[in-house]
């Protein structure tokens, strides 16, 4: 199927955020990041349930690991999650356990 704009083709994508994968597969957010199995089934799981709501209407995200930023880092150290303000200063200590944290993980 084509789409068109303006009469140019468009390429529309059902855009899909880690957020909601592990939601959708029924698996939690610590292990969507830090068991490789677990990311695949989530990935997998996720991609058939949203083929089956949107068909061929859309071509589907491809999937990828999860990304890594504060809040991912906190969710990895178990740490509870509160929204920074803006004059909040960078908690550099969650930030460097987290990486020691995922440099330890072999693969």
């Amino acid at each position: 199927m084509k789409y068109y704009y303006n009469q140019k083709e468009i390429f529309p994508v059902v855009e899909v955020y880690h957020d909601i994968i592990p939601y959708l597969s029924g698996i939690g957010m610590k292990d969507f990041y830090m068991d490789r199995e677990k990311c695949v089934f989530a990935w997998k799981t996720t991609t058939k349930i949203l083929k089956g709501y949107f068909g061929d209407l859309f071509p589907m995200r491809k999937p990828a690991p999860p990304p890594i930023s504060v809040v991912h880092i906190r969710i990895l150290l178990w740490q509870p999650v509160n929204t920074p303000k803006v004059t909040d200063p960078i908690p550099y200590g969650f930030i460097i356990r987290g990486l020691l944290l995922v440099a330890s993980r072999p693969n």
